[in-house]
């Protein structure tokens, strides 16, 4: 489940982005095709993406 406050506008604000963007959720579904290619990607560690107040 996901929430979307409204209006957004705020996050732009936050963000520091032109008016001209808006925000958006795409939520990939499913399973990727038997012949196609898939990164193997890793999760970065809570210390290089948490944000300290």
């Amino acid at each position: 489940m996901t929430n979307t406050p409204s209006p957004m506008g705020f996050l732009g604000r936050v963000l520091e982005r032109p008016e001209n963007e808006k925000a958006f959720l795409l939520l990939p579904v499913g399973y990727p095709a038997e012949d196609c290619t898939v990164p193997d990607i890793a999760r970065k560690p809570i210390e290089l993406v948490r944000v300290r107040a």
